[in-house]
């Protein structure tokens, strides 16, 4: 939980930074980066064709519609979900880190399609914010998988949207009101 709450005071509003957006070396491969203006992090890095940048892309304007407080590609940030897969151990590492603008902060996984070890790493996913939730300490969370990057707009509005818990089931959901 420590390094959760170093990477939390990470995640903060954006700050005016030089914005430069070279192709960066990880790993033995370049890949293109993308600049950012509600990220304190300047550049989102391309980890696929088109679908994690159009998210980045859609995440920058829910920000400017007043849903998102701030976010951050989950790049070498260090926030990883243990999780076993047909008897393997396994890191599942989130696609993006997003606060909304009510609060909840997000697990943002952009994916197509769904196999059985999604499955798995959503699941230890759920699992990991229910305990967070548990402990209280650093707000509220919940897991969001996006399908269609077009689509995160809207579904982010629905996060963001009031919702009056009708059951104690409701009351833990992550889109309810604290």
């Amino acid at each position: 939980m420590d390094n959760l709450v170093k990477l939390m005071h990470h995640i903060t509003p954006p700050c005016c930074v030089h914005r430069n957006c070279r192709p960066r070396h990880f790993g033995g491969a370049f890949k293109p980066c993308f600049p950012t203006v509600v990220s304190h992090i300047n550049q989102v890095v391309a980890d696929t064709g088109q679908w994690e940048q159009s998210a980045a892309f859609r995440l920058e304007m829910a920000a400017r519609r007043g849903l998102v407080r701030c976010y951050a590609k989950n790049d070498r940030l260090g926030l990883m979900i243990a999780y076993e897969y047909l008897g393997v151990g396994h890191n599942y590492v989130p696609d993006y880190i997003v606060r909304l603008t009510n609060g909840l902060t997000l697990l943002l996984e952009i994916k197509g399609m769904e196999d059985n070890q999604d499955k798995a790493k959503h699941d230890a996913a759920r699992r990991w914010i229910s305990a967070v939730n548990n402990w209280g300490q650093l707000g509220r969370w919940g897991l969001h998988v996006c399908r269609s990057p077009q689509m995160l707009e809207k579904q982010l509005a629905s996060l963001c949207a009031p919702m009056k818990p009708t059951s104690p089931e409701a009351a833990n959901s992550p889109g309810a009101s604290p």
